[in-house]
């Protein structure tokens, strides 16, 4: 591990935004900059998620004009920096669906290949912080490209060749600091759900009247979905007016009504309790299934940003009762 002084850090990172596209917490929100006087805290997490780098909201997939088709090139190279080690392995979960043998996604790919992932140590999570329910933790490092951890004037860095080369000339020795006890702290503080088991016990609660309970007081507004960094489901549609269209990609949500409305007006998941059953079940049985992986990093934001409170660690937990 090494150490580096934030004000030279910072002036580094100026320097860096005539190469790089960077990405940083601005406020409550996570977004482009063009100067590091842009960054800002407003609380342990941003509210909307690293995720739309290489998700973005909406995303233009190509444009058509009287049989001529265009493909938006991209050559960008991203730096995320400040990104908390829930959103790193939110990330590296996309990666699962995205980056596939089979199915390849382009567009996400072209983004994340060119990207560097610079995590910061939670040192005093949130109350809504869950993330140690899934193996990992406030000091995580392994899904990042580098962490860096705040010691007042000064952080403390650790990571690959990659992340650490643009910090050339200005790593210093930690002088053996010790951060163990800032990281058990940390992880103390977290008070997580047991998730163990959970996937195959969903697999006979298809029918299960827990759903109705669980979703009684929902809205079904799809904020937890779209705040969600893991969440990835979305609609292509084609929009444009005269001879000059585009097909776009848009964030969708199966907590919407309309999201399984089929053609025929049929709607397999019109009641709100089976929209919860899938939310929950995509998390927590269909994504272990695919990847050996839960779908959840237990950032918290579902819980935080409910406008009625649905809280799912006690989902999980009645779930486990049962």
């Amino acid at each position: 591990m090494k150490k580096i002084d934030k004000k030279r850090l910072f002036e580094r990172l100026n320097n860096l935004i005539k190469d790089y596209v960077v990405y940083a917490p601005k406020g409550k929100d996570f977004g482009k900059i063009e100067d590091t006087s842009e960054i800002k805290r407003e609380s342990i997490n941003v509210r909307l998620s690293p995720k739309q780098v290489f998700l973005p909201q909406e995303e233009a997939l190509f444009t058509f004009k009287q049989g001529d088709i265009k493909v938006p090139e991209n050559n960008e190279k991203y730096i995320l920096f400040g990104i908390r080690p829930c959103d790193a392995k939110a990330i590296a979960l996309l990666d699962k669906n995205f980056d596939t043998k089979d199915f390849p996604d382009p567009y996400y790919i072209d983004r994340r290949k060119n990207s560097i992932l610079i995590a910061e140590a939670c040192i005093e999570p949130e109350s809504t912080c869950f993330c140690t329910a899934f193996g990992s933790g406030p000091f995580e490092s392994k899904d990042a490209d580098a962490l860096i951890i705040d010691r007042g004037d000064y952080y403390l860095i650790d990571g690959n060749e990659k992340a650490l080369s643009l910090f050339d000339g200005l790593l210093e020795d930690d002088g053996g600091e010790k951060i163990l006890e800032l990281k058990k702290k940390a992880e103390d503080s977290i008070k997580s759900p047991v998730v163990e088991g959970i996937d195959k016990k969903l697999s006979s609660m298809i029918d299960d009247p827990i759903w109705d309970e669980v979703s009684r007081k929902c809205i079904t507004c799809g904020a937890c979905t779209y705040l969600c960094p893991t969440c990835y489901c979305f609609d292509i549609q084609d929009v444009g007016k005269d001879d000059k269209y585009m097909r776009e990609r848009v964030w969708d949500s199966c907590m919407f009504t309309v999201y399984t409305l089929e053609a025929s007006g049929h709607n397999p998941r019109k009641e709100k309790e089976k929209r919860m059953r899938q939310r929950v079940m995509h998390k927590f049985n269909y994504y272990p299934f695919l990847y050996d992986e839960y779908g959840c990093v237990g950032c918290g934001r579902c819980i935080k940003y409910c406008p009625v409170n649905v809280d799912i660690r006690k989902i999980i937990t009645k779930i486990m009762e049962v």
